[in-house]
């Protein structure tokens, strides 16, 4: 019989298909000035709970805008600490009890760029399910467009921060939405929600529009 041998990595990979009970899957934001950074890793700590992520390829280039989805975390963390790199200096720092959706500057002299942190709040953001509706909006981050994905059944709305909807049309399988209001006027920057609304069913999902 062939001896099974499986690696340490293997390992961590096959338990991390076993989905945890309870957890969020949170979103990294960066927002960028007049120069670059990348980000190495990043450290989450929420009461005795705390990881560390590699963040290779979390870059963002000069006036831009990126994201980073970590990995299941327990909780929102009290501490997010990112390894970033500036022009070739390292830098790490922490970001004290975050909240959702708020833009932190990095210290003097990179102030001009912002880390965010969000995460679902009361809808969880589980896996797409083929028989049943789904909505993916991609990308989270929009500055011109974005494309929308639906089962195409039932309709989508989209709304801004308090609440008030800007657009509204029928679910398609894929609609191109160009960052405007129903009129075809641009919106302004800030955080928007798209609502798939099927039947008994609805599915929330958030995004940022920045220009």
């Amino acid at each position: 019989m062939k001896k099974l041998s499986l690696s340490l990595a293997t390992v961590l990979f096959l338990l991390g298909m076993v989905a945890p009970a309870a957890g969020l899957v949170i979103t990294g934001y960066l927002r960028t000035g007049a120069e670059p950074v990348g980000i190495d890793s990043a450290y989450f700590a929420s009461g005795s709970t705390h990881a560390w992520f590699p963040t290779s390829g979390w870059h963002c280039d000069t006036m831009a805008t990126d994201t980073f989805v970590f990995p299941w975390f327990a909780s929102f963390p009290d501490t997010a600490r990112l390894a970033a790199e500036f022009n070739g200096q390292p830098l790490v720092q922490d970001f004290l009890s975050p909240s959702r959706a708020v833009w932190y500057p990095f210290w003097d002299p990179h102030d001009q760029t912002q880390a965010m942190f969000d995460a679902p709040t009361g809808i969880e953001e589980g896996r797409r399910n083929p028989t049943g509706p789904y909505l993916v909006v991609s990308p989270s981050v929009v500055r011109n467009a974005a494309v929308i994905l639906t089962s195409g059944t039932g309709c989508v709305e989209l709304a801004d921060a308090a609440g008030n909807t800007v657009r509204t049309f029928p679910a398609a399988a894929r609609v191109r939405w160009a960052a405007d209001d129903a009129a075809g006027r641009a919106l302004p920057e800030g955080i928007y929600f798209c609502r798939l609304t099927a039947g008994r069913t609805a599915i929330v999902r958030k995004l940022i529009l920045a220009r």
